[in-house]
């Protein structure tokens, strides 16, 4: 049973961030592009006809990535692409919601009718960490407040440079 080659993924990964009452909100969709196989890994053409090698689906796996961004640093999903038999050589697209805002990687490989499936195509990484923004400075600010005018008698300049001295003797 001949393996169809691994789907080439358009490093395609869009970010469409999800806000609600003007926040960012945990979760990104991503759209997963790429373009099926038309040769199994031996150089044979994949069959169009419906026979046991041609392509059933492409299997899109991701998860959170390592800090290389070159694989998976934990648990993964994935979400299965239907193909119709006559899909060799052409696009597919998948929009997976709910994306979580970290380092993700993707990679996808498809299965044919007969159940045989192909490696892996190589990692694609996308950052969905929505950027921290410096916010613009507040405008309209104002202070109010009493001014304290400094009121001095004559009486206390004069002793401030006249010394009094008292005399508590007898």
């Amino acid at each position: 049973m001949y393996r169809p080659t691994p789907p080439f993924i358009a490093a395609r990964v869009a970010l469409v961030a999800l806000a609600t009452f003007g926040a960012i909100a945990s979760a990104a969709d991503a759209t997963v592009t790429g373009v099926s196989a038309t040769q199994n890994t031996d150089g044979s053409v994949i069959p169009t006809d419906g026979s046991q090698n041609s392509l059933r689906d492409v299997r899109i796996q991701y998860g959170a990535c390592n800090a290389a961004g070159t694989g998976f640093s934990g648990t993964t999903q994935v979400v299965t692409v239907p193909l119709l038999p006559a899909d060799a050589g052409q696009p597919f697209s998948r929009v997976i919601a709910g994306v979580p805002n970290n380092l993700q990687c993707f990679r996808a490989r498809h299965s044919n009718i007969g159940d045989s499936f192909s490696d892996y195509s190589p990692f694609v990484a996308r950052d969905f960490t929505p950027p921290l923004r410096k916010p613009g400075f507040p405008s309209g600010v104002t202070v109010a407040g009493l001014q304290e005018d400094l009121i001095v008698s004559s009486r206390w300049v004069a002793a401030a440079y006249h010394p009094i001295h008292f005399n508590f003797s007898g």
